[in-house]
C-alpha cells in the first residue's frame, strides 16, 4: 500500500492551515495541490509557501462557475468527468488532507484517487456557525445520481461521515466531528502585549456580497478613515472609494502577524463585516477585531456568534469617535 500523502488547499487560509497541520504531525506532505478559478498573485504566493511543507505542489486554475456552455449539465458533467480522469493519474495515497468546504473539485479528487484515510480542516467560520450550510446540506437523489454519471462519489455529507479527525484552529464547537485543535500562528510568534500606536485596517467581504454590505464597509469608510483596505482575494475590481487599497500578495492573518512581530509597539484594530479573519484574530494579544453588521434579524445568529468568539459589535457607535 501507498505511504504518501497528499494536502489540497483551495484558499489562502487554507494554505496556512495546513502548514499547521503539518507542524503538528511533525512531516511534511508529499504532495501538495492549491485550486482556484481566480488566478492572482495572491493565490500564487499561497501556493508558493505550501512548498515550505510539500514535496511537490500543482497550482491548478479552474475555470469560473459562469463559463459553462450549453446545454450547462452537459458541460457541467463534462468538465468534472474531464478532471477525475486527470486526477486519478495522482495515484494512490495513504492519508488526504481536505478542507472542508462545499466545493465540488474537493469531491472530485477525492473519487480521483485511491485512498485510505481522509482528514479535513477548517474552511473558516462555516465550521462553527449553528447555521452553517454544513449542517444543512441534503444532496438529493438526483445531484448524487449526476455526480455518479462523471465517475463522482462524494458530497457533502459523505465527506463529513467519512472523516476521521478534523483540525480546527477554533475553539468554539465545530460542525466536524473528532476534531484536534491546532493553532493558527506558529509557537515562536511573538506577540506580546504592548502600549503603542494604533494602526487600523478594514477588511473586505467577498466580492459576490449584498450592496447593502458594501453600503456599510464606504460608510464606515467615509466615517471612520482606516488607514488601509485590505480586500479579499477574490477581488478584482475595486469596490471602494476614499482608502488606501493594501497592496500585498497576504492575507490579513499574515500581513497582520507580520506587523506586531515587526513592531512591539503597535496595536491593530481591525473591522468588517461577516469575515472569518475577524474571529481568526480576536483572541490574538495587541489586535482588536471589530464588526460591522447592523442589529437585525437577519445578522443576529452571525453577530451572536462574533460576539462568542471575542469580536466586539460596533454598527452605528461613532466610530469615527470612538474607536
Amino acid at each position: 500500500m501507498s505511504t504518501r500523502d497528499l494536502c489540497l488547499c483551495l484558499t489562502p487560509l487554507h494554505a496556512l492551515i495546513a502548514g499547521q497541520i503539518s507542524r503538528k504531525l511533525g512531516k511534511g506532505f508529499d504532495v501538495g495541490m492549491y485550486v482556484t478559478n481566480v488566478d492572482n498573485a495572491k493565490h500564487r504566493h499561497y501556493a508558493e509557501k505550501m512548498r515550505a511543507y510539500c514535496t511537490c505542489v500543482e497550482y491548478i486554475v479552474t475555470p469560473s462557475e459562469d463559463s459553462y456552455a450549453k446545454p450547462r449539465h452537459l458541460s457541467i458533467l463534462l468538465r468534472r468527468l474531464n478532471y477525475r480522469l486527470r486526477w486519478a493519474k495522482l495515484g494512490t495515497f495513504s492519508a488526504v488532507y481536505v478542507p472542508s468546504s462545499l466545493n465540488h473539485y474537493t469531491y472530485i479528487l477525492l473519487s480521483s484517487i485511491g485512498l485510505a484515510r481522509i482528514s479535513t480542516y477548517d474552511d473558516g467560520m462555516l465550521n462553527i456557525q449553528s447555521d452553517s450550510q454544513l449542517l444543512s446540506a441534503r444532496t438529493s437523489l438526483s445531484a448524487k445520481i449526476f455526480l455518479r454519471m462523471a465517475g463522482v462519489r462524494f458530497w457533502a455529507e459523505k465527506l463529513m461521515e467519512r472523516s476521521a479527525q478534523h483540525f480546527t484552529i477554533y475553539a468554539a464547537k465545530n460542525v466536524f466531528a473528532r476534531t484536534v485543535q491546532i493553532g493558527l500562528f506558529d509557537d515562536s510568534a511573538d506577540f506580546s502585549a504592548a502600549d503603542g500606536k494604533d494602526f487600523r485596517l478594514l477588511v473586505g467581504a467577498a466580492p459576490e456580497a449584498s450592496p447593502a454590505v458594501w453600503s456599510e464597509l464606504q460608510s464606515f469608510v467615509e466615517e471612520a478613515a482606516p488607514d488601509v483596505y485590505l480586500p479579499h482575494p477574490r477581488e478584482v475590481e475595486p469596490k471602494l472609494k476614499g482608502v488606501a487599497y493594501l497592496e500585498t500578495p497576504l492575507i490579513a492573518e499574515d500581513y497582520i502577524s507580520g506587523k506586531l512581530v515587526a513592531d512591539p509597539a503597535l496595536k491593530i484594530k481591525i473591522f468588517g463585516y461577516e469575515s472569518s479573519i475577524l474571529v481568526n484574530l480576536a483572541g490574538v494579544p495587541r489586535v482588536e477585531s471589530f464588526s460591522l453588521m447592523p442589529d437585525n434579524k437577519d445578522c443576529s445568529e452571525a453577530r451572536s456568534l462574533m460576539k462568542r468568539c471575542g469580536v466586539s459589535l460596533v454598527h452605528g457607535q461613532g466610530l469615527s469617535t470612538e474607536l
